[in-house]
């Protein structure tokens, strides 16, 4: 049995950590390697959440900070909380754990966390944690609303158009890049697919490792016969790049679609 680490026990006024704590992760199975399409069972049928889960789990830098956890408690909370925050999650869930067939099981992504209070006491915030960088607290009146939704879609847009102002001083003044709409150029289930098995195949240990060329062919049979070889390598190479954007960036773009 794998070795469970287990939360202490924390007041009811602190925010409490969901998530697994084992040091392994719980039974799964490996990767496929992208030769075969029918190793994606009912790819056609993914939910976003899982779209969103399977990009991510690719991501080397997600797996390296599943992998290299401390086994020390305290240690191991602090790590957690990072990790889960940086990825967009909502609890722990190790790389190599598949999807999940329950909720329980499933990653949630954290995209927006909402409390309304729809009653005459106040509601108490207390187990709501400090501000971290990079999050926003929005306090917005919505019964004047009930007469008007397009009051309450009229606040939404300010709030929208504040944060997207913050957004760009915070870009400008630390000399990033200016934030933009941005929507996955991809988000249809054969294209998806056909950007994780360019992953699983780029994946492989070195001397199973198929050349640029062979991973076209392979992903995209059609357009192999069409093109010559050095169109094949950069076409592959430029799939590679967008492939690598879903597993680090647009994942969670995905969760929304």
């Amino acid at each position: 049995m794998n070795e469970v680490i287990a939360p202490k026990k924390q007041k009811s006024s602190k925010r409490k950590l969901r998530g697994t704590w084992s040091v392994v992760p719980a039974p799964h199975s490996e990767l496929p390697n992208g030769r075969e399409l029918t190793a994606y069972v009912d790819y056609e049928t993914w939910e976003a959440s899982r779209w969103a889960w399977e990009f991510l789990r690719r991501n080397k830098e997600f797996q390296k900070a599943c992998d290299s956890l401390p086994q020390e408690r305290e240690d191991r909370i602090l790590k957690l909380k990072k990790l889960i925050r940086n990825y967009g999650l909502t609890q722990f869930k190790h790389w190599k754990e598949e999807y999940g067939s329950g909720r329980d099981n499933q990653p949630i992504f954290d995209g927006v966390r909402i409390r309304a209070n729809l009653k005459e006491d106040p509601m108490d915030l207390s187990d709501i944690p400090p501000l971290e960088k990079g999050q926003a607290l929005i306090l917005l009146e919505i019964l004047p609303c009930l007469d008007d939704l397009e009051l309450l879609q009229k606040r939404m847009t300010f709030a929208y158009k504040q944060l997207e102002e913050r957004l760009r001083k915070y870009a400008e003044k630390n000399k990033l890049e200016k934030p933009v709409s941005r929507k996955p150029k991809i988000n249809k289930p054969e294209d998806l697919i056909a950007h994780l098995r360019i992953l699983d195949l780029r994946g492989q240990a070195k001397e199973d490792r198929l050349n640029p060329a062979e991973r076209f062919k392979t992903v995209y049979p059609s357009e192999d016969k069409e093109l010559d070889a050095h169109t094949k390598v950069q076409r592959e190479k430029d799939r590679f790049k967008t492939a690598r954007r879903l597993s680090s960036k647009d994942y969670l773009t995905l969760a929304l679609i």
